[in-house]
C-alpha cells in the first residue's frame, strides 16, 4: 500500500466549455452518438461527463508541489449520493475548497486512474492529482 503523507491542501473548480454548432444553406450536419465519461474519470470540459455531473478541476499541493487535473463528478450530501467507482470502492463525499462533491475512493495509488494518487485528507483517502 502507497500513503503519501505531508502537507495537502486541494482546491476544486467547475470546468465549463461553450461551443458553436453550425449548419445552414443546405449544409448537412451527422450527428453522431455521444459517449459520457463516468463518474470519476478524467476530463476537460463538462459536456464529456454524464449529463447529471460536472467537470471539476482539482489542485493538489504536496510538498508546495502543485498539480492541476480536473474528473466527472457531482455535488453531494453525504457518502451514500456517491457511486461505487470502477475500483469497486465507494465513493467519499467530500469538501476540498468548492463544496461537497463525490470523490473515488482508494486504498493505494493502483485503485485510481492516470496521473491521479491515493491520498489522505481529513475525511477519507481519495484519488486527487499527482
Amino acid at each position: 500500500m502507497i500513503r503519501r503523507t505531508g502537507l495537502l491542501i486541494v482546491s476544486a473548480l467547475a470546468v465549463a466549455a461553450s461551443g458553436c454548432f453550425g449548419g445552414g444553406d443546405g449544409e448537412v450536419i451527422v450527428e453522431e452518438e455521444q459517449v459520457f465519461l463516468d463518474t470519476y474519470e478524467p476530463c476537460e470540459v463538462t459536456e464529456q461527463c454524464v449529463p447529471s455531473d460536472l467537470c471539476l478541476e482539482i489542485t493538489t499541493d504536496v510538498d508546495g508541489r502543485f498539480v492541476t487535473d480536473a474528473i466527472c463528478t457531482h455535488e453531494c450530501f453525504d457518502d451514500l449520493d456517491c457511486p461505487i467507482s470502477v475500483n469497486g470502492l465507494g465513493g467519499a463525499c467530500i469538501d476540498i475548497g468548492s463544496g461537497l462533491f463525490c470523490y473515488e475512493g482508494c486504498i493505494d495509488d493502483l485503485d485510481c486512474p492516470a496521473g491521479f494518487a491515493c491520498l489522505d485528507t481529513f475525511q477519507a483517502s481519495v484519488c486527487l492529482p499527482l
